[in-house]
């Protein structure tokens, strides 16, 4: 079974995981306190090396830009109360795009898991795909 080192590569200053991630790509695994519950490797990381739980409104920041990054040196801590920088930076996605996207979802004979589909081929979630098909 592999630990949770076998499944980080170095790279550069990063620590690069290599396994499961969440659909918007940020690792993810099994919490290894509790096994029914995922975490994000970072957070967990982060509460290692700090010794003790962050509190549920309380996340990991990234630093470095890189989403499969788990080093914990390229994470900050950030409080719900610093609203600014708690917030996760919307994605992105330039108006060019965002029409090739609203284009296809109009031109492709409705089906079920039309959307799904979509927010597959180009790696966006459900939130942003509603958006784009809204026209916000």
């Amino acid at each position: 079974m592999k630990t949770i080192e076998d499944k980080i590569i170095p790279v550069a200053d990063c620590l690069m995981w290599s396994a499961g991630t969440h659909m918007q790509g940020y690792p993810m695994m099994r919490d290894p306190r509790n096994k029914s519950k995922m975490i994000l490797v970072a957070r967990y990381l982060m509460e290692e090396k700090l010794g003790y739980r962050l509190k549920k409104d309380t996340r990991v920041k990234n630093t470095c830009g890189n989403v499969r990054c788990v080093n914990p040196d390229h994470y900050e801590v950030v409080e719900k109360e610093d609203m600014d920088r708690w917030r996760c930076t919307p994605h992105y996605i330039n108006k060019e795009k965002r029409q090739e996207i609203l284009d296809e979802y109009n031109n492709t004979e409705k089906y079920h898991g039309q959307k799904r589909d979509l927010k597959h081929k180009h790696k966006i979630t459900y939130e942003t795909l509603n958006r784009i098909l809204s026209g916000n």
